[in-house]
């Protein structure tokens, strides 16, 4: 009982939605649309740098609302169900009492940030004049989440396990989104406020991790091995990415065989080892890959794709 209290006092205490003031990135008139060159190395293509401003614009103000829907579709279609399924104990494992109900809080917190997501999103569609082009409806970790390849893995187990790699390494991205400050400042807040949460979200499926891990026979251990490659291997899978940022460049007037060109030269530039050492960080750090299977699994992983790291 204790732990549950301190856990709810924790969320009263630090949650997002208690705390943030909509104004300082929803109502204030100036922002910035440029896109962070940090997050997508198509916007450093020299093809792309040398853009008149409008076209440039349109772009930025795409990418903006891909990323936004993105969040949206990963916290609602994605987080909170697993999390409600662990609330609801209908998740791969009966969780106990604390862990349940702290899964609510998680519910909530994901919900106002696919709210303020799309606001700002709306906020961008105002300030450019660009509305969405067209937003796919799945997204990388949505098509993790759908792997089932293997009938005897136990329904539920692809779901929580891609869950808990992705709230480890998008805590990551988020807090370099919040530390970048040539650009938007609003957009800067909204990445600050949704950190304020994820960190929480990081160590609670981290605990639902261990937890597992902890419960686990040797069978189920060796389920998750089976199906960790396949959750990763489509996790940082960039082709929905690639699709949509190929039809933005067919819009501003890029042939489609230049579109692939500038697509393909972009993309030498964008690397997943920092995700990747992320996320293997973070299930070396809760003892699955001290499994013997399972860490023979990840170094397979590892050399198919040429990624050396090594874990502490």
């Amino acid at each position: 009982m204790n732990s549950i209290i301190d856990d709810a006092k924790s969320w009263f205490a630090a949650a997002s939605v208690r705390q943030t003031k909509m104004g300082h990135w929803i109502e204030e008139a100036d922002l910035d649309w440029r896109f962070p060159i940090e997050m997508n190395p198509l916007l450093s293509h020299p093809a792309i740098s040398r853009l008149e401003e409008e076209r440039y614009r349109f772009l930025c103000a795409q990418l903006y609302h891909k990323y936004m829907h993105d969040i949206c579709i990963t916290e609602t279609d994605v987080i909170n169900k697993v999390a409600l399924d662990i609330a609801y104990g209908r998740a791969a494992i009966s969780f106990p009492d604390a862990i349940r109900t702290a899964a609510f809080s998680v519910v909530m917190d994901e919900a106002f940030h696919s709210y303020a997501a799309r606001l700002f999103s709306f906020r961008i569609q105002y300030v450019t004049g660009v509305a969405p082009m067209f937003l796919p409806q799945t997204n990388a970790l949505v098509e993790a989440m759908q792997f089932r390849g293997l009938e005897q893995v136990p329904p539920g187990l692809v779901s929580l396990l891609s869950c808990c790699i992705s709230e480890s390494t998008f805590t990551q991205e988020i807090l370099v989104a919040s530390r970048l400050e040539k650009y938007s400042q609003q957009f800067r807040m909204l990445m600050v406020d949704h950190l304020r949460d994820e960190g929480r979200h990081c160590s609670f499926f981290r605990k639902v991790l261990e937890f597992y891990w902890q419960a686990a026979n040797d069978e189920m251990r060796n389920h998750v091995a089976e199906v960790l490659p396949h959750i990763l291997e489509a996790y940082f899978d960039r082709s929905i990415e690639i699709e949509f940022e190929k039809v933005v460049l067919c819009e501003i007037g890029f042939s489609p065989s230049q579109a692939d060109t500038i697509l393909k030269e972009a993309n030498r530039l964008q690397s997943n080892t920092s995700r990747v050492r992320n996320a293997l960080e973070f299930l070396h750090s809760v003892r699955v890959c001290e499994h013997e299977k399972t860490g023979a699994q990840m170094a397979r992983f590892m050399k198919e794709r040429g990624v050396e790291i090594e874990l502490h």
